[in-house]
């Protein structure tokens, strides 16, 4: 009984980080992944506003000038999540385009029957 009491002090820290752990792990995932996806709809905001604002522009030159707004309007902290999930931010970019309804095929018809 000596024994366990000395080893008392040892044992309820040690169980109260593997707690810790095991919340942060099976949680912290489920907000990770909503931050992630309102922070690819913050970037379909920016995609948006740029394509209505410079249609004249070509696919990379947009995408550059998204990457940029990107770094200048999110905290470091957020471009730090989206590189950690999709290495790089030009990655995020690309794939929040093809959330977008920029991406839809038929959308893309519909606006060339337009102009």
């Amino acid at each position: 009984m000596e024994l366990f009491n000395d080893l008392l002090q040892y044992i309820i820290p040690l169980v109260s980080i593997i707690i810790a752990f095991l919340i942060k792990k099976y949680l912290g995932k489920k907000i990770d992944d909503g931050k992630i996806e309102s922070l690819l709809y913050f970037i379909v905001n920016i995609v948006t506003d740029i394509e209505q604002r410079n249609p004249e522009m070509k696919g990379i030159e947009k995408q550059i000038l998204v990457v940029g707004k990107v770094f200048d309007q999110l905290p470091k902290k957020d471009v730090s999540k989206l590189e950690k999930t999709f290495k790089t931010v030009d990655v995020a970019v690309e794939r929040a385009f093809q959330l977008s309804h920029l991406a839809n095929p038929v959308f893309k018809a519909l606006k060339k029957l337009i102009k």
